[in-house]
């Protein structure tokens, strides 16, 4: 049970008394609340009382040899058994240790006197509160002091400073167990905070602290004190001795929490607070009023201040409408100022409330001291450190402010996908090869990017290389040679003329794409307007014609990609034209995974697209062309002589990445995340990465699985054990979502996962996309299970509009030890499989005509595999057509061959019969010159 008690002084003094006081109790969580009216009669004795252990604490450091120049000079630092320091406004004079004891005894008499006249003060009080409030040992009091009605500031400023605590009726409470607080509220206005936005996802404690100067003090202990808060969930920019321009961070940077460690003073009247931020200057708060209250507006919610007499600070950033604030009010030894703020951040770093914490803070400094520092310990610190509240709203917790279980932003490791574009500002490592290859770009036509599976071909291009050739205003398109990598390319290049059209407007001369027709693999680029000259991109198979437009198509000349090798190089200097380049300003093509012509590719379209790539090569201005290749296929690509010629002109190789690349690729976009990997995991990981070859993947996908156990914005060498370290990571998480599957739900996965291998003969087993008809329509459910869980990704084929499914990296293909398994037990069918493929498109591309079908031997393998109980269902539709229609034709030839076979068995007979009653050799002759036609006609 919380119960907060609020004691509101109308206007008055300690001469006349206070005749206006209202006590409201309030308890949380239950409709209990009420109002007290009381007065309290004058207490003219305690501001002098006051005054007298105020006079003797200072007069206890005169005694170690440092003189307080003012009432109001602070300090935070006292050390009491290596030098005579103090945070404030000071200088040294001869110490004199003998006299301590006996000024010791003097401050503590005063501070038993100053508790007694406000114990006796306070006692009508104390005796409403015990007759109307009823309390348990599980609960909390917390004591708002309001003194915001009273006129004179002296009789606020010792309101402000008397040790509430020490009320004998919270020492009843606490006796109880009741945990107790005070805090004042200096603000006139009571509102809630400002509402900040939070998009609920990077949140950490964002820490600003302020090290001013630190001659004579021990600054450097609080600073590794708020160091340790990084551990914790902390962002911290630090501030040391700086300069007035330098709070320009307090308006720029949001932050949570302000931290002030060095010397300070309050103003006599105790409105005023000064920070001596550097060796020169001070600077009132009030000379940056502007700046806090912006910092304020952006989520400042609590100041805290390890400095001394910081009730003047407190008050103006009151003004400001600062929630929470805490301050000391006297002058503390140094020890113990560090003591305080280690014991109060533990705490409340640990989700303890703010009141708890300070609390805490205090009884650990009285109590957690050795004998001999219990000696020179000055009464009355119990008192200093106060919690000023300027809000309605509870105070803040550390895991409010998103320290203990804040969401870390989404990862920027993409684990097995390829980094993108829009990943580029987490793209680290590649830096060297980027400006070689953006060198490259700019005087070459080809550029050819060669590595293993796994270097990073993709990532370099598109998160490295196209951001740095935006920059310089180049055209880009992209594609992927897939099965048709002349749709491919099609789809790819309207999709960049749409775009120019988007951004042109009404210009009159900017360009239409339309499409024609339902045949899905034919694409139609036109322009419009009156020139004749106009271009129409087709693919292949029937001629396109223009769609009506708002703006008339006239008499546009087709270009056929597939018939017509020329048509690329003609269509880029249209573009170039159109565009004016310059030398500078280039037309880049991207061939992704260039390897798809071998292995995905139809031979029929093979060497049709690569003249269609190498005429734009030699011919087409500005143009450059660049293609990532897996270098297990390079002896494909040189295959081609023209091609190998060009090849030999300059290769690109995408090398393992050296260990300095690795620890920027590893480091860095953690860091842009504020989140560090724990000492010594970054050589761990290079070390266990060594010089593998394409095990990139591998390293981006165990920092994303350690980026999801992150332990309070740290990546740790726990979690990189129970992920399985790099080598069993990814093999680790895919048997992870497998193995809880049913043993039919697992079999369902094993159809899934081998169509979309194609099996290497000569080289590794590569990834394939395949279409949802290729995985079974009652699989996709399960396609998208797999992708939502990182191990597929499903995409749409704007060609053939189908959804399309792929493994996410071929890494997978070699790490997870299930997926191998299944491949070599079916590897036998999928080898089998490709090739029906190809004959199967061939088909398809001839109209389905019967003469494609398959015959003899080969039928006879597909008959095998498509009456296998489990491998039928492994085909594609248009697989399963295809042996159907196969079969059919066999069938219907068999049935033809039987016909002719009986007609000619009858016809023997017949003839037979009339060559037994013919007496010629003649006969004889013209019967088996008629058996010899039959057989030739059955055979056919």
């Amino acid at each position: 049970m919380q119960v907060q008690l609020s004691l509101k002084f109308g206007d008055g003094d300690f001469t006349k008394g206070f005749p206006e006081i209202s006590i409201f109790t309030n308890v949380t969580d239950s409709q209990h609340s009420q109002k007290i009216e009381i007065q309290l009669p004058p207490a003219p004795k305690i501001p002098k009382s006051y005054q007298n252990w105020q006079n003797k604490y200072i007069n206890l450091f005169e005694t170690l040899g440092i003189r307080i120049v003012t009432p109001r000079s602070v300090a935070t630092s006292i050390d009491l058994e290596n030098e005579n320091v103090i945070r404030g406004f000071n200088r040294k004079i001869p110490a004199n240790l003998s006299s301590f004891e006996k000024s010791k005894q003097e401050c503590d008499h005063y501070a038993s006197d100053l508790r007694a006249k406000v114990n006796q003060w306070l006692e009508k009080v104390k005796s409403k509160l015990e007759a109307r409030l009823e309390l348990d040992a599980n609960s909390q009091v917390l004591l708002e002091i309001h003194t915001q009605n009273i006129t004179s500031q002296q009789t606020k400023d010792i309101l402000h400073r008397l040790p509430w605590r020490e009320w004998d009726y919270f020492q009843e409470c606490s006796d109880l167990g009741v945990e107790v607080e005070v805090f004042l509220c200096l603000s006139k206005s009571n509102s809630p905070a400002p509402e900040v936005k939070d998009d609920g996802i990077f949140r950490r404690v964002r820490i600003t602290s302020i090290f001013g100067d630190s001659q004579n003090i021990n600054i450097a202990s609080d600073k590794e004190l708020i160091a340790k808060l990084q551990k914790r969930g902390a962002e911290l920019i630090n501030l040391e001795q700086p300069q007035r321009q330098d709070f320009s961070k307090l308006w720029d940077e949001p932050c949570d929490i302000l931290f002030y460690s060095g010397h300070s003073e309050t103003s006599n009247d105790g409105t005023v607070g000064s920070l001596q931020i550097n060796d020169r200057d001070s600077l009132s708060l009030q000379e940056i009023r502007n700046t806090l209250g912006e910092a304020v507006k952006k989520g400042l919610k609590l100041a805290i201040f390890n400095s001394c007499d910081g009730l003047g600070l407190a008050k103006q950033l009151a003004d400001l409408h600062l929630p929470y604030i805490i301050v000391w009010r006297e002058p503390v030894p140094d020890k113990t100022a560090i003591g305080f703020i280690e014991y109060f951040l533990n705490s409340y770093a640990q989700g303890e409330s703010l009141f708890t914490s300070v609390r805490n803070a205090r009884f650990k400094l009285v109590e957690l001291t050795s004998g001999e520092e219990r000696k020179t310990q000055i009464p009355g610190l119990n008192w200093l450190p106060i919690i000023c509240k300027n809000t309605s709203d509870p105070p803040p917790t550390w895991e409010d402010l998103g320290g203990l279980t804040g969401k870390l932003p989404d990862s920027p490791y993409k684990g097995l996908s390829a980094f993108r574009e829009e990943d580029a500002e987490y793209f680290f490592g590649r830096e060297k090869f980027v400006e070689q290859l953006l060198e490259a770009v700019k005087t070459k036509a080809l550029v050819p990017i060669v590595g293993a599976s796994g270097s990073g071909k993709s990532s370099v291009v598109f998160a490295g290389l196209v951001p740095r050739l935006r920059e310089d205003g180049m055209q880009i398109v992209s594609f992927r040679p897939g099965n048709n990598p002349f749709d491919a390319l099609a789809v790819a290049l309207s999709s960049y003329l749409q775009y120019v059209i988007s951004t042109k407007g009404s210009n009159p001369n900017s360009n239409v794409i339309v499409t024609q027709g339902s045949n899905p693999n034919q694409t139609v680029i036109a322009t419009k307007g009156s020139n004749p000259n106009s271009n129409v991109i087709a693919t292949k198979g029937s001629n396109p014609q223009p769609l009506e437009s708002s703006n008339e198509c006239v008499n546009p000349t087709q270009i056929n990609l597939f018939d017509d090798e020329q048509a690329l190089c003609r269509l880029i200097e249209n573009i170039v034209a159109s565009k004016g380049q310059t030398s500078s300003r280039r037309f880049i093509l991207i061939a992704d995974q260039f390897e798809e012509l071998y292995t995905l590719t139809p031979e029929t379209q093979q060497q049709p697209f690569l003249n269609l790539l190498l005429h734009a090569i030699e011919f087409a201005p500005n143009f450059s062309l660049v293609l990532t290749l897996r270098a297990d296929f390079y002896g494909h690509a040189i295959s081609n002589r023209d091609f190998s010629d060009l090849l030999q002109q300059g290769i690109y190789n995408s090398s393992p990445m050296n260990q300095e690349e690795l620890r920027a690729a590893i480091e860095q976009p953690a860091a842009k995340m504020k989140v560090e990997l724990e000492s010594g995991l970054t050589d761990k990981l290079i070390d266990e990465l060594g010089n593998q070859a394409g095990s990139l993947p591998l390293l981006e996908f165990t920092l994303f699985q350690l980026w999801e156990k992150h332990d309070k914005w740290y990546l740790t060498h726990k979690a990189y054990k129970e992920i399985g370290g790099l080598k069993q990571a990814l093999a680790k998480y895919a048997d992870s979502i497998l193995n809880p599957l049913s043993a039919h739900n697992k079999e369902k996965a094993e159809r899934i996962f081998i169509q979309l291998v194609s099996p290497g003969e000569g080289t590794e087993d590569t990834k394939r996309k395949a279409t949802r008809g290729e995985v079974g329509e009652d699989n996709w459910d399960w396609v998208e299970f797999f992708a939502n869980q990182r191990l597929l990704v499903t995409g749409w084929d704007e060609t053939t509009q189908e959804k399309t499914v792929e493994i996410i990296h071929e890494a997978l293909i070699r790490e997870w030890g299930m997926l191998r398994e299944w491949i070599k037990s079916n590897r036998q069918f999928r080898v089998w499989q490709e090739r029906l493929q190809f004959t199967v498109v061939k088909w398809e591309e001839k109209k389905r005509d019967s003469e494609y079908l398959l015959s003899g031997g080969n039928l006879g393998e597909a008959e095998g595999w498509y009456f296998d109980e489990k491998y039928r269902e492994y085909l594609s539709d248009s697989q399963t057509e295809f042996i159907r229609e196969s079969l059919k034709e066999r069938d219907r030839k068999e049935q033809e061959k039987a016909r002719l076979q009986k007609r000619a068995i009858k016809w023997l007979s017949g003839g037979l019969l009339a060559a037994s009653l013919a007496t010629g050799f003649a006969g004889l002759n013209w019967v088996e010159a008629k058996i010899s036609a039959i057989a030739s006609e059955i055979n056919s």
